[in-house]
């Protein structure tokens, strides 16, 4: 086993085998060293974050100390990948999942390994897995113990969309699909277990050394009425204090994020620009980590319901408020101060002239409310037909009865996992903002407003580089040169980035080692290398485990830099002791 640094406050033990990272996890646990923040398994390694994020402070914190756990789980007797004797495990102990042997690769898997159908089933269910990580998607658990018989290759092509509850297997694993989404797994069949649900605590039915067995059955379970779960959800449509009437190409509310979920494959999300976010909750008096909303290029058309306070921060766009008067006064608006905006009056905000991302905060910050539902919403009243939206303020859209929309089905707007930061990846939290959403401000945890601007240096034009820092990460050593190739090489931004990373495109960076990596713990701000050499920095959403390697790590605020990147940018890395 080795520990291998993964930039600030972060290092990565490399297990001999999967059968080792179940007793290194047990030992990192019971030792109660007080400085881990959180340990995140990956099918060969274990990720180790500390508390302390400066390099010098988490350097002590003992990279020693951790080499003498990973000595200790070394010596501790393995934990088999596959349980052959299901005698020696106790039936309260194993969760068992009904199957509907349906999948649509079953007959291809039978005639590939040449067996029949029936006989694949007999050996799928009679044998029982173990829960190693989870990663990919929240509560995707991948399970060890798949029979040799039954070890295929992924698809060449994955599917666009694999339904929830789709019982799968690929390479030497067995999982199920928590919820719908692509994937390139070989489907065996179908459950109705609810295998991720928010509202359960756990959240996960399967995790970490969860033993699992699957049993084959005909019977569907009773659909369970979603409608009648949102209704007895509180609503709060009276405590509304601003309403969405445009929500531009993107809008969503972010918070502190979820820390110390990562381990069932939920990601922390959190703004793009923490710093920007920060900045513009400090403006009007709010915790720095308070809701609020993260608009992208604009367009965002908010409408106060009450007396509201309200900051807008990060890439500078035209904002301007209507007032509620019969000659419907528009005044201009700066950025980076504190501003009044009365019952009534509408804010919007135009397309930025240089960066990506605007936060727009409002004293108190946001904490709950409710939206349309988009199954809801008819094709002809698409929520982003923006230039539309912002275009026709009208008398119309201002007198509006809100109220008529309660017959129509609302989503809640609420915490989910202790934030109600959106994740547009895994689908935690609320969803993006649509037109209707109504917001609900709290009326505590705020400080006076003592600042009247802030100042911020400007970010760079369109066609001047952005540069970021990096030091070294966990493979470094896999890609030829690599430092010299991402610090030497004009990169440009691809159009795909979102906030699950920013992609780049330029000279591609060299494998040198050509063996496939098993899925290891990502952080934000990790830069790895797929199999076409062209770099991913992933952001706040990233996917919490991956198999390509992380060759370095962006740090000292290079993520928020990096945020405002637009389409076609250029950035240029450098490196940092």
């Amino acid at each position: 086993m080795r520990v291998l640094p993964y930039g600030p406050g972060a290092w990565l033990i490399e297990a001999t085998s999967t059968r080792d990272v179940a007793p290194l996890l047990d030992a990192l646990r019971a030792d109660g060293i007080a400085d881990i923040a959180e340990l995140v398994p990956g099918a060969g390694t274990v990720l180790v974050r500390s508390h302390h994020r400066s390099l010098a402070v988490a350097a002590a914190v003992d990279a020693q100390r951790l080499q003498a756990i990973v000595e200790q789980a070394t010596t501790t007797p393995d934990t088999p990948d596959d349980i052959d004797d299901i005698d020696d495990i106790d039936d309260k102990a194993v969760v068992e999942i009904g199957v509907r042997y349906d999948g649509n690769d079953l007959a291809e898997v039978a005639a590939t390994i040449g067996l029949t159908v029936a006989e694949v089933i007999a050996i799928h269910s009679a044998a029982i897995y173990r829960g190693a990580f989870c990663g990919f998607a929240p509560g995707f658990c991948y399970l060890t113990g798949l029979p040799d018989q039954l070890r295929m290759a992924r698809l060449a092509t994955p599917r666009p969309r694999v339904p929830a509850g789709a019982v799968a297997i690929a390479d030497d694993w067995c999982a199920v699909y928590p919820t719908a989404s692509p994937g390139g797994w070989r489907l065996l069949g179908t459950t109705d277990a609810r295998i991720w649900d928010v509202r359960r605590q756990p959240p996960n039915l399967l995790g970490h050394s969860t033993y699992v067995r699957f049993v084959p059955t005909t019977t569907r379970a009773v659909a369970v009425d979603q409608t009648s779960r949102r209704d007895a959800m509180p609503t709060a449509v009276e405590l509304a204090a601003i309403e969405i009437i445009a929500p531009g190409p993107l809008a969503t509310i972010q918070d502190g994020g979820r820390a110390g979920w990562a381990h069932l494959g939920v990601t922390r999300a959190g703004p793009m620009d923490a710093g920007a976010a920060r900045r513009a909750n400090r403006l009007v008096g709010n915790n720095e980590h308070a809701a609020l909303i993260e608009v992208t290029f604009g367009g965002l058309v908010v409408r106060a319901i009450s007396d509201v306070v309200v900051a807008i921060s990060g890439a500078p766009c035209p904002a301007a408020v209507t007032a509620l008067t019969p000659d419907g006064v528009q005044s201009r608006l700066g950025i980076e101060t504190p501003f009044g905006l009365a019952a009534g009056s509408t804010l919007r905000l135009g397309a930025p002239r240089v960066g990506m991302r605007t936060y727009v905060a409002v004293r108190g910050g946001i904490i709950g409310g409710d939206m349309p539902n988009n199954d809801n919403d008819n094709d002809s009243d698409n929520d982003n037909d923006n230039d539309a939206n912002v275009e026709t303020d009208t008398d119309t859209d201002r007198d509006r009865d809100i109220d008529s929309d309660d017959a129509r089905d609302r989503v809640t707007i609420e915490p989910v996992l202790g934030s109600l930061a959106c994740d547009v990846l895994g689908g935690v939290g609320p969803p993006e903002l649509r037109a209707g959403a109504r917001l609900v401000l709290g009326d505590g945890d705020v400080a006076p407003i003592t600042v009247d601007v802030a100042p911020v240096a400007e970010l760079p034009a369109s066609h001047e580089p952005i540069v970021v820092a990096i030091v070294a990460g966990p493979r470094l050593d896999w890609c030829e040169h690599a430092f010299d190739a991402l610090t030497s090489t004009r990169w440009t931004v691809r159009p795909e980035s979102n906030r699950v990373g920013i992609r780049l495109t330029g000279e591609p960076l060299k494998r040198r080692v050509i063996a496939e990596l098993r899925s290891e713990p990502l952080i934000a701000g990790a830069i790895q290398i797929p199999p076409d050499g062209q770099p991913i920095v992933f952001g706040p959403d990233h996917p919490t485990t991956g198999g390509y390697p992380v060759v370095a790590l962006v740090v000292d605020g290079g993520l928020d830099r990096l945020a405002q990147a637009r389409p076609g940018q250029a950035v240029r890395f450098r490196l940092v002791p």
